[in-house]
């Protein structure tokens, strides 16, 4: 399975919408995960402290 690269364009079309708040409150999640990992906040990160 590709997730990346030329797929991208592709995964965008195929998987449906999500919510803005929704969408927000994933990359939160993921962004406090990478932090936690590497040490370094970034983006969402640091705003959801």
């Amino acid at each position: 399975m590709q997730l990346r690269g030329p797929m991208i364009a592709v995964w965008d079309e195929l998987l449906p919408r999500l919510p803005d708040e929704e969408f927000r409150a994933n990359a939160r999640i993921v962004a406090t995960a990478l932090a936690e990992v590497s040490g370094e906040t970034c983006g969402l990160a640091v705003q959801s402290r």
